[in-house]
Parts: C-alpha cells; structure tokens; sequence
C-alpha cells in the first residue's frame, strides 16, 4: 500500500494464506489486539466471504485504520483499509 492514505476509501481484502505466514502481515506497523469474538465479511465483493474469530488487529492513524480479522486457524483472513 505504501505510505500514501486514500481519502473517503473502504478497501477490503480477503485471503487464504498458510497459517505460519500469517504474522508477517502484522509486520511494520504497530497493531493492537481486540479480543472477543467476532463475525466479519467482504464489502464490494461477489460473492462474499465471512471469517469469524477470537482475535483482531487493529492501526490506526489519525483519520485511516487497518483491520486484520484472522479465523483461529489463521488461514482465511479479511483485511479492511478504510480512510476518512
């Protein structure tokens, strides 16, 4: 993505990874944790997919936020980017 914010964007990303991959997508940036379970699916995309899970990670800065939501075995994961 770059350093460089989109301004009034929601991107959504889904992917399937190898579950050992999967911390290298929170690296570079300092994420915090939410714990709880949750329930997330894709915007803008047919068809859709659902993910649900313990954990999600979140950046944010100043008006963009990333959110990294894995499934708990860390192998299918919905990733929204969304600027203001």
């Amino acid at each position: 993505m770059g350093s460089d914010v989109w301004t009034d964007e929601v991107r959504c990303f889904y992917l399937t990874i190898a579950p050992d991959d999967f911390t290298q997508l929170l690296v570079g940036r300092n994420y915090r944790t939410n714990s709880g379970p949750f329930e997330t699916e894709t915007m803008h995309m047919s068809p859709g997919a659902k993910v649900s899970g313990n954990i999600c990670y979140r950046w944010q800065i100043e008006d963009a936020s990333c959110d990294v939501c894995p499934d708990n075995s860390h192998e299918h994961v919905i990733i929204i980017f969304s600027a203001h």
